[in-house]
């Protein structure tokens, strides 16, 4: 099984985690308060920003993604392969790109973006 940290690169102990990408205020599936969301080659992790349990995810279950507009900015939501969908919202617009490659180059999938609907 690969190694997730989310701690500060000093402490992870796998030799291949050796890019990161780190967001603040990031919400995990409606959660009331935020957290630090990372990505790496491995899969990604999110943590309250005030302490409390790590949620991490291992890329070979990340079966696909989309990005839309959401309450607190724009989300993510991770569709993952053993069934069930992950929501991280509080994103920035700017923050796609960054997004967009991360999912392309280490989990090798689209991230698509979905408009909602006007009514």
């Amino acid at each position: 099984p690969s190694l997730l940290c989310v701690e500060p690169a000093s402490l992870c102990t796998s030799p291949k985690m050796t890019a990161i990408e780190s967001f603040d205020s990031i919400y995990l599936d409606l959660s009331r308060e935020s957290g630090k969301c990372r990505f790496a080659e491995t899969g990604f992790g999110w943590k309250p920003s005030n302490g409390g349990d790590t949620f991490t995810l291992d890329q070979t279950n990340i079966g696909g993604a989309q990005w839309s507009r959401a309450a607190k900015g724009y989300e993510i939501r991770i569709l993952q392969r053993n069934s069930g969908i992950i929501q991280l919202d509080g994103f920035q617009q700017e923050d796609y790109d960054r997004l967009s490659k991360v999912f392309k180059n280490w989990y090798s999938t689209v991230l698509e973006n979905k408009e909602h609907a006007l009514r």
